[in-house]
């Protein structure tokens, strides 16, 4: 059939030397043969040039109020003798964590994030900041994740991820759940909410006119056969070390709010 006669609809992606636009009838079975198809990701999180760099900028723009809050607490910490290598220890482990990396189509990787468990331990402005080191070192001494993608990988990462946990967590030991189960869920949450967004911040790029919905879609269903085995993994090793904590340590886990002094 002549190019001039193809029926609406026929195109199912193109590509531009810049974005990739997928129609709304196919963006899901588009997403689903990326992901089946053989191809390497070094890039953690999200690479440059996977968003327009307007997005990107708004991204930054967007993180930098919770940034802004999360230093000036963090100056204001009564004990920062604890405070201080505590937010260090935490972005070691984010940092070390979000490294192993399950290549995934679309220039980004499904791995373990750590916000969760550092929400836990410091609270949500304290999880920022340690994510805000993490992704910066890996962005710019591992050349994991884009650097004009900061924003973005901060965002999902480091805000959704730890307000979530922190949501959660405080919530489920206000209705008295148990320390372990309560653990579990925020670092599931974590987990959902940073992949959440980081499919929503994908289809904002990829997507044609219309076909948000369904671009979303077939990103979270590329997504989810990684991420899901390993948000469950985190959950449960999120739950082993706060309940080891609390056990060895009660002084430490009261004085971060986790559990009365003496046990959980």
């Amino acid at each position: 059939m002549p190019q001039g006669c193809r029926p609406a609809g026929a195109e199912i992606a193109r590509w531009d030397p810049d974005i990739l636009v997928v129609s709304r009838r196919a963006a899901p079975a588009v997403a689903a043969a990326a992901l089946a198809w053989p191809a390497s990701a070094s890039a953690m999180h999200l690479a440059d040039g996977v968003l327009p760099p307007a997005q990107a900028a708004l991204w930054f723009c967007a993180c930098a109020p919770f940034v802004g809050v999360a230093l000036a607490a963090w100056r204001r910490a009564g004990d920062e003798r604890l405070a201080r290598p505590l937010i260090a220890t935490a972005a070691a482990l984010v940092l070390a964590l979000s490294s192993v990396e399950i290549p995934l189509p679309l220039g980004t990787s499904a791995h373990a994030c750590g916000v969760g468990l550092a929400a836990i331990l410091l609270g949500a402005r304290g999880a920022i900041l340690a994510a805000l080191a993490a992704v910066v070192l890996q962005a710019f001494l591992l050349g994991h994740g884009g650097v004009g993608a900061i924003g973005a990988d901060l965002a999902s990462m480091g805000i959704a991820g730890a307000l979530a946990a922190h949501v959660v967590f405080r919530g489920l030991r206000a209705a008295r759940l148990p320390l372990a189960p309560a653990a579990a869920a925020a670092a599931l949450a974590a987990s959902v909410a940073t992949y959440a967004l980081a499919s929503v911040q994908l289809a904002l790029a990829l997507a044609a006119p219309g076909a948000f919905r369904t671009t979303l879609l077939g990103i979270a269903a590329a997504y989810a056969p990684a991420e899901l085995p390993m948000a469950a993994l985190e959950a449960v090793a999120t739950s082993t070390a706060v309940a080891f904590l609390a056990r060895r340590r009660p002084d430490l886990a009261a004085d971060l709010g986790l559990a009365p002094a003496g046990g959980p």
